[in-house]
């Protein structure tokens, strides 16, 4: 996980965190994807507000923000099952279970630390393109303009899931994909442990870790 990475992470809660009413259509114009969006923004900024003087003292209660705002919003089991790929239909019920919930602490964890790194960078969510809203499925894309006035783009993939709720299930940075990237990472552990499923989850966070240190 490099710096760009770790910095743009941060507009998974704070989509709309500098973008002026008037910058994006009303809300209930929206389509309802990109209302669930704005919510998290809204949910998590107003958290971020209330607890600063927490988070300043201990800096360990980002992570409590990102878990209280942020698992209403993201299907991790569906990010998770798509991480291991093949993997999945050999691992029991048991090891996908762990790797489920190792898998989601590791990101609450780097998106916490990307939240620490927010530094006043303007977030614009853009209208919907033709065929970027379908039934079950939409892409909401945004833009983020630095301080240098370097601008990145991000794409959100949400999905209807069968409740009712839209899910994000994958998230794009500047052509980079977040999900393929994290499958590409258990795969080469699989490979790394001999395909030892147990050795990959109980190496999980460590690898993530490494990589972001090494990375930025």
């Amino acid at each position: 996980m490099n710096r760009l990475t770790a910095t743009l992470l941060a507009p998974l809660f704070l989509l709309l965190a500098t973008v002026a009413a008037a910058a994006v259509q009303p809300a209930g114009a929206l389509p309802a994807p990109h209302q669930v969006v704005e919510k998290a923004t809204r949910d998590v900024l107003g958290r971020i507000v209330a607890d600063r003087p927490t988070f300043k003292k201990n800096p360990d209660h980002l992570y409590v923000i990102v878990e209280e705002n942020l698992v209403p919003y993201v299907d991790f089991d569906r990010i998770a099952k798509r991480v291991m790929a093949r993997q999945y239909k050999t691992a029991t019920p048991e090891q996908r279970a762990r790797f489920g919930e190792v898998f989601k602490k590791s990101l609450i964890r780097a998106y916490g630390s990307a939240l620490a790194n927010y530094n006043d960078q303007k977030f614009v969510v853009l209208p919907p393109g033709r065929g970027e809203v379908e039934a079950d499925r939409a892409t909401v894309n945004m833009e983020v303009t630095m301080k240098d006035g370097t601008v990145y783009k991000i794409s959100y993939a949400m999905y209807l899931n069968e409740q009712g709720a839209w899910k994000l299930e994958n998230l794009v940075l500047e052509g980079v994909n977040l999900g393929m990237t994290y499958r590409n990472n258990f795969a080469e552990m699989v490979q790394q442990y001999g395909g030892d499923i147990d050795k990959v989850i109980a190496n999980w966070s460590s690898r993530v870790e490494a990589e972001k240190k090494k990375s930025g």
